[in-house]
Formats: C-alpha cells, sequence, structure tokens
C-alpha cells in the first residue's frame, strides 16, 4: 500500500494549483472543522458554510502556510476567525434550532466526558453563554483534543491567555452546569499541554 502524502506535501502541491492535492486534504479535515464549526455556532448551514469556506480559504492561501508548524492548527486558526466573525455578524436570537449532540465527542478528557452526559441542550446553551474566546479555547481543547501550545497558535495570543480563558470558561460552565462542579480542572504541563 503506497504512503499517503502528508498535510505539508499536499500543501505544497495546492501552491502549484493542484486540485487533487487539496480534495485529499478537504477529505481529511472536513468532518473535523464541520464539528468545530458547528459546535460554536450551532447551526447547521452556518457550520457548512464556514467549514467550506475555511477549506477554500486553505487553498486559495496555501502560499502563507509555514510547514514549520503543524497543517491543522493553522486550518483551525482560519476556522476559529471565520467562526468568530459569523459570531459577530449574528444577531442574538432567542430560539436556535438544537440539535443531538450525536458527532461530539471528547477525547479522554474528564470535562469532555462529563458534558457527553447531559442534556446536549444544556451544553450549548452553556457554551452559547461563554464569550467566543473562551468557547473556542474549550472546543479546541475538550473536543478536538488540542494541546493549550496548539490552541495559543490557532488564537494567536499567549499561552497565559489560553490558561486564563479556560480557567474562566470553565469556572462559567460549572456556575452554568452544576453536574459539572464535581470534576477538576484540567491539569496542565509546562509545555501546555494537558497530562
Amino acid at each position: 500500500m503506497p504512503m499517503q502524502p502528508s498535510d505539508d506535501e499536499l500543501m505544497f502541491q495546492c501552491r502549484s494549483g493542484n486540485a487533487q492535492a487539496m480534495d485529499l486534504l478537504v477529505s481529511r479535515y472536513y468532518r473535523r472543522v464541520y464539528a468545530f464549526c458547528y459546535r460554536m455556532l450551532h447551526h447547521r448551514e452556518s457550520a457548512e458554510d464556514v467549514a467550506q469556506e475555511t477549506l477554500l480559504r486553505a487553498y486559495r492561501y496555501s502560499h502563507r502556510y509555514r510547514a514549520d508548524g503543524r497543517f491543522s492548527t493553522w486550518l483551525f486558526a482560519i476556522a476559529a476567525n471565520l467562526c468568530r466573525t459569523e459570531l459577530s455578524k449574528r444577531s442574538r436570537r432567542s430560539e436556535c434550532a438544537w440539535e443531538d449532540l450525536g458527532e461530539m465527542q471528547a477525547p479522554g478528557s474528564v470535562e469532555g466526558t462529563a458534558m457527553l452526559r447531559l442534556d446536549g441542550r444544556a451544553v450549548r446553551q452553556a457554551l452559547d453563554r461563554l464569550s467566543p474566546d473562551q468557547r473556542i479555547a474549550l472546543v479546541l481543547f475538550y473536543f478536538e483534543g488540542m494541546s493549550y501550545q496548539d490552541i495559543a497558535q490557532v488564537c494567536n495570543c499567549a499561552l497565559g491567555t489560553v490558561k486564563s480563558r479556560m480557567h474562566h470558561g470553565i469556572a462559567k460552565m460549572r456556575v452554568l452546569l452544576p453536574a459539572l462542579a464535581s470534576v477538576p480542572e484540567p491539569a496542565v504541563t509546562l509545555g501546555g499541554a494537558r497530562s
């Protein structure tokens, strides 16, 4: 079986206008980007639009990608910025079309697992009450499994800022979802990854 090209190799091919390389990246990342956008926006059509725009911009601006970082971090930075823009454009609606959490998964986190056991609507409503920056940090950490350092790259901020957003976001989630009150905060190692 031939080895699959790395993300960096595919991005290099995208710079040369290779649409097939982009198709392969889309097949690798669309579901994750869509799931992230859905958790941020809570609206299927908006999440689809933002996920598609994220991948389109990745292709269009492939010349800006630097191989010294991880492709997924760069891609999620694009998605996070587009989600922030979408959230700032929206007027606050009194009712959202809440859908089943379905594909929401928390890779190995105690808090994420606890959130999955709670009513999906309650979790979404609690996430909606966080600032966009806190929501991005929590979703990337608990549901995408990113380290604090990766989140800092996605958000283009200092590691301490990510820690602060996580701390305040978790504190607010615990108030809004009392079932999370007994769950300990994630431990952070010096490098920023969870332990």
